[in-house]
């Protein structure tokens, strides 16, 4: 059940920064970064891609696929454990 509320709660808040990337930009400021790696426009690009990743995320989270997501990262930090 915790899961699926941050699945929901993920979702919304990955929804809105698709959505609302324009809005995010004109109050959080452009980025540098972004801006210099995706060229004009690329602060709103990054906002939606980061929306992306966190749908992406809750949907590994609600289905579990992060349990095996951490054991293989795990088995690559301390091998044979």
């Amino acid at each position: 059940m915790q899961n699926f509320l941050f699945f929901l709660i993920l979702g919304a808040v990955g929804f809105v920064c698709i959505w609302k990337s324009r809005e995010i930009v004109r109050l959080m400021g452009r980025s540098v970064w972004a801006e210099g790696k995706f060229g004009p426009g690329g602060s709103e690009t990054m906002w939606k891609i980061l929306g992306i990743i966190l749908i992406v995320f809750g949907v590994f989270l609600v289905t579990g696929i992060t349990n095996v997501l951490v054991a293989i990262l795990r088995s690559f930090i301390r091998p044979g454990s």
